[in-house]
């Protein structure tokens, strides 16, 4: 018998049977890729980031081929991204967002991924609608867009590598054998994603592995052959100049991080993926209890748990070599979003999941891309921020001699001191400062009317802690001619030198 209380659920739940959520899902995918493309649009005039004075410094045009290629050789990054943008800037397209621009290759890059693994039946449309959407909400990708690095087509490559990964693990999962399209599909992601970045070789080599450990559970040794072939084939470019590049390393590496630094930056990442859609991974964790609970893996649901088992395993090796020789950056474990965001949708959408699903990932998605826009969330003043601050100064005191250090000694400091040559040279024509060089261990002089300036545009650490002048000075084993302060902004540290400070 039916109550007074049953009556309108069961009214609402033929309601909700009638809704086409299939055509709500991509209207709203619809306003969230508008939502993300004005996104885009305010984050590619943000501040240029220290990293990015690399990249333009080894890829500008009056770089011909040949330093090209010696620059390459002194970097700790794989060529792909370098050669991408180097023939754009000869060209003549040099202007930072333009160039910040190329990161959009990222997207049909992402479309195709789906379409094969839709293609392949490992996918549904629903699924590659939501994974589009957590990709367009992720922290991952917004904050990597305006930025003239590689780790948005890292991220995107990651994505689609983990769609393709899912294509061959459902042949391997059977023991057939594994299609030559399939194995070519695979060997060009493998290229891809190490060739941007070295981490995404360690992905793609334990997401290999994953496949490998399956072929020989089936004991189809014949395609275990084949892929790893392909594979190492794929690695083998970025492998040989990570070998030369080795060779020509400082003995003291920038990085520091400790174990349980590691571990934070790892769960940090995590959390970084979870945060802004926290509907999708909600659903993904009911779902994985429920299926541990259950010990039951097939399918789908198999190849979303080995997927998280290979993030786990990534994240696991690049510890491991931590431990050996400090190496982990935030930045550095990008292509792990990759499986995290695929496994996710296969868990979340898995068959038995709520209808409305989908609806509520596409509205948190467009709750986070609105709050990226509006609030333009992403932005940052960089270099600009402390070359604003320097004009300012020498305009209400046309006597400031401003003084920076880009003249850096020996084999260690030739590509960095390149990269603070070129990353000077765009703040003062933007600001119109003049420039003089502060070699390393040389006098900053004290002003007269008003006082000197050297200027530290890129100061992240001591700007962190706040640190005396005389920290500034020391990093460039500089001496002051006067008394000395600092004032800080964005990333950059100003040294203020004069004969006396002013009282205030």
């Amino acid at each position: 018998m039916k109550t007074a209380e049953s009556r309108p659920a069961a009214g609402l739940s033929a309601s909700l049977a009638r809704i086409d959520l299939n055509r709500i899902e991509t209207v709203l995918f619809g306003i969230l890729a508008v939502v993300t493309l004005v996104a885009f649009a305010r984050f590619i005039t943000r501040g240029t980031f220290y990293d990015e004075m690399f990249t333009l410094a080894m890829t500008a045009k009056e770089v011909p081929f040949s330093d090209f290629l010696h620059y390459l050789s002194l970097d700790v990054h794989p060529a792909g991204y370098f050669l991408l943008v180097y023939p754009v800037e000869h060209l003549g397209l040099e202007a930072l967002p333009v160039l910040r621009l190329l990161n959009l290759i990222g997207v049909p890059l992402v479309i195709w991924g789906l379409m094969f693994a839709e293609r392949h039946a490992v996918m549904t449309r629903q699924q590659s609608l939501v994974l589009g959407a957590l990709c367009m909400s992720s922290f991952v990708f917004l904050s990597n867009f305006g930025e003239m690095r590689a780790y948005f087509l890292l991220a995107c490559a990651s994505v689609s590598l983990s769609a393709v990964w899912l294509v061959l693990a459902r042949s391997t999962e059977s023991g057939s054998a594994l299609a030559k399209g399939h194995l070519a599909a695979w060997a060009a992601m493998v290229l891809l994603i190490s060739n941007l970045q070295y981490y995404g070789a360690f992905l793609a080599g334990v997401m290999t592995l994953a496949l490998l450990i399956d072929l020989a559970r089936t004991r189809s040794w014949g395609g275990a052959l084949q892929l790893a072939a392909v594979s190492l084939a794929a690695v083998a470019p970025a492998g040989i100049l990570a070998v030369i590049q080795m060779g020509r390393q400082p003995e003291t590496f920038w990085i520091s991080t400790t174990t349980f630094e590691a571990m934070f930056l790892m769960l940090d990442f995590v959390r970084d993926a979870i945060i802004n859609n926290l509907a999708a991974f909600a659903l993904a964790f009911v779902a994985l209890a429920a299926l541990v609970e259950r010990r039951r893996l097939a399918g789908a649901d198999r190849s979303a748990a080995i997927l998280l088992a290979c993030v786990a395993g990534f994240f696991g090796f690049v510890l491991m070599l931590n431990m050996a020789v400090p190496m982990v950056i935030a930045r550095y474990l990008t292509p792990a979003i990759g499986p995290l965001l695929v496994a996710a949708t296969l868990l979340a959408l898995r068959p038995g999941a709520v209808r409305i699903a989908g609806v509520a990932i596409m509205g948190f998605a467009i709750l986070a891309a609105t709050q990226a826009a509006v609030l333009n969330k992403h932005d940052r003043g960089g270099w600009e921020a402390s070359a604003e601050l320097v004009a300012q100064k020498v305009a209400a005191c046309p006597s400031t001699q401003v003084y920076a250090m880009w003249e850096l000694p020996g084999l260690d400091g030739e590509l960095a001191g390149a990269a603070y040559k070129k990353g000077y040279e765009l703040m003062a024509a933007k600001y119109g400062l003049k420039l003089n060089s502060a070699p390393v261990g040389g006098f900053i002089p004290a002003g007269e009317a008003c006082p000197n300036i050297y200027w530290e545009a890129h100061a992240p650490n001591l700007a962190e802690h706040n640190a005396g002048p005389e920290w500034a000075l020391a990093e460039g084993k500089l001496t002051a001619g006067g008394e000395t302060w600092v004032e800080y902004t964005d990333s950059g540290a100003l040294v203020y030198v004069a004969k006396d400070r002013p009282a205030n």
